[in-house]
């Protein structure tokens, strides 16, 4: 799965702000199985504001590289 979280975060290191990439999505870490990928955050308040502001950047990124509109 790591490969595949490194590229979604290299699709979406070209569609947000650098700042942005650098300080709220390159920290995530990534699973995927079964059509779901699995976001983990350092803490509940970075979860929170990814999942307010890029849930779906990161689900077309993820669908570019997948095939397939994760869960």
């Amino acid at each position: 799965m790591n490969e595949i979280w490194l590229q979604i975060q290299a699709l979406l290191e070209k569609t947000v702000h650098p700042g942005i990439f650098k300080v709220w999505i390159k920290p995530l870490k990534a699973s995927y199985e079964d059509g779901r990928l699995v976001l983990v955050a350092p803490n509940a308040f970075v979860a929170t504001w990814v999942r307010d502001r890029h849930h779906t950047h990161i689900v077309e990124a993820a669908e570019q590289i997948l095939g397939i509109v994760p869960e």
